[in-house]
């Protein structure tokens, strides 16, 4: 079940800003913070809402890392990889605002770049964390179920 939710989830996020170029001013709407959607043609709404799917194609692909792992949790490598993107996640959304208020822009050297740090992106990191610290913690640190069983290890000092 938290497989298909997962999977729903990412499917969501990618189909979010294709559908709301249906209605082009519904979608304007969405942008409201960011002052220069306001004067803003249609074509640069639609290559805002390209770049905010590729925003949203990274987390979706975190999201199924998680679903991966959640359906087969001798992969923990799947675990680390989605806490790293997650962690990674507010980087791209400066990114993306940056991006997309410069592709609003009629003019871009009288620009004046508004930057949002908020609170969900510490989230964002405090869970990315978390997941790598979740297979840290079990001593895997990435290596596959087959490999623990055998003994193997990832110290440098034991192999020696």
């Amino acid at each position: 079940m938290i497989r298909a939710l997962l999977a729903v989830f990412a499917l969501g996020l990618l189909a979010y800003p294709v559908v709301s170029l249906m209605d082009i001013e519904d979608y304007r709407a969405t942008l409201d913070d960011m002052q220069e959607s306001l004067a803003a043609t249609a074509a640069q709404l639609q290559t805002v809402a390209a770049l905010h799917w590729l925003k949203n194609a990274y987390l979706a692909f975190a999201f199924l890392l998680l679903a991966r792992y959640v359906g087969a949790p001798e992969r923990p490598a799947d675990l680390s990889k989605a806490g790293g993107l997650l962690m990674a996640f507010p980087v791209i959304d400066v990114l993306w605002q940056t991006l997309a208020q410069l592709a609003m822009s009629v003019d871009p050297e009288d620009l004046d770049i508004n930057i949002q740090l908020r609170s969900d992106y510490l989230l964002y990191c405090m869970l990315g964390l978390g997941l790598i610290g979740i297979t840290r913690a079990h001593g895997d640190n990435g290596k596959t179920t087959d490999a623990i069983a055998r003994g193997e290890s990832n110290d440098k000092g034991a192999q020696a």
